[in-house]
């Protein structure tokens, strides 16, 4: 199983690359059409965010900077994103484009960083729908400006809660991931422990000793300590007791005497 850090890298930068290729060739359409309608400052902030989109996949995949990158790139992705809205271009569409701003902070920022940058993203999103005369930006309307506010909040939440949730089950994984390592550490430790004996064993036919890889004969008991986790302890069985103690009351475990 892969390291965490890692597989959370690669689920980062796989969104990443679709998130580019197929951003990008989009925003540069929107360019072409700006320029087409004598949209000047709209067709800047277009290629503005062509450029982050292609300098912050530079960053990530040449120089190994996902972090800073997502940081960067992302919070001034929405930052440009919201000087949109603040012109009301596309004909008011790009307040509509803020709706994937939530989702895409909390996937690459994580729920902390990710509630931040959303907190702030609220505050400027207020002041343009709310204020737009302080902040001379373009007015939607209060109407208009309440009722996406509220479904812009809506989303953020949502955004919350699903990577609030992968979080979880992710950190299930990896405490689960950690104690099958653990488990498996003691199986093999305790397997280290463990000694077999495998083969023939030459044994006296007589008095029953074990000859040993060196052509010694031992004792079977002293055999079987050296070569497993065995003890012995003593005791005597009834065929013996009755040769050597025929006059002598033998009594099992239970406490009844032994029949000899």
């Amino acid at each position: 199983m892969e390291n965490a850090d890692s597989v959370e890298r690669t689920r980062r930068r796989q969104l990443f690359v679709l998130l580019t290729s197929f951003g990008i060739p989009v925003i540069l359409l929107f360019a072409v059409i700006d320029f087409l309608e004598g949209d000047t400052i709209e067709f800047v902030v277009d290629l503005v965010l062509a450029s982050i989109l292609l300098i912050a996949l530079i960053a990530v995949f040449r120089y190994d900077k996902d972090r800073v990158t997502y940081r960067v790139g992302l919070n001034l992705l929405a930052l440009a994103v919201l000087y949109n809205v603040a012109l009301g271009a596309g004909r008011e569409s790009a307040l509509y484009w803020v709706y994937v701003l939530p989702l895409l902070l909390f996937f690459f920022l994580g729920r902390r960083d990710g509630l931040i940058s959303i907190g702030f993203a609220l505050l400027l999103l207020a002041l343009l729908l709310f204020f737009p005369n302080v902040v001379r930006a373009h007015d939607y309307g209060i109407q208009t400006g309440l009722r996406f506010f509220v479904s812009f909040i809506f989303v953020a939440v949502i955004g919350y809660g699903l990577e609030a949730s992968r979080y979880r089950f992710s950190d299930m994984l990896r405490r689960e991931h950690e104690e099958l390592l653990e488990e498996k550490a003691n199986l093999e430790k305790a397997l280290t422990q463990i000694k077999t004996l495998r083969g023939l064993l030459p044994m006296c036919a007589s008095c029953k000793k074990i000859r040993d890889d060196s052509g010694y004969w031992k004792q079977i008991e002293s055999y079987l300590h050296e070569h497993s986790d065995a003890k012995f302890s003593h005791g005597i069985c009834p065929d013996c007791a009755k040769e050597l103690y025929p006059n002598v009351r033998i009594y099992d475990d239970s406490g009844e005497e032994i029949a000899l």
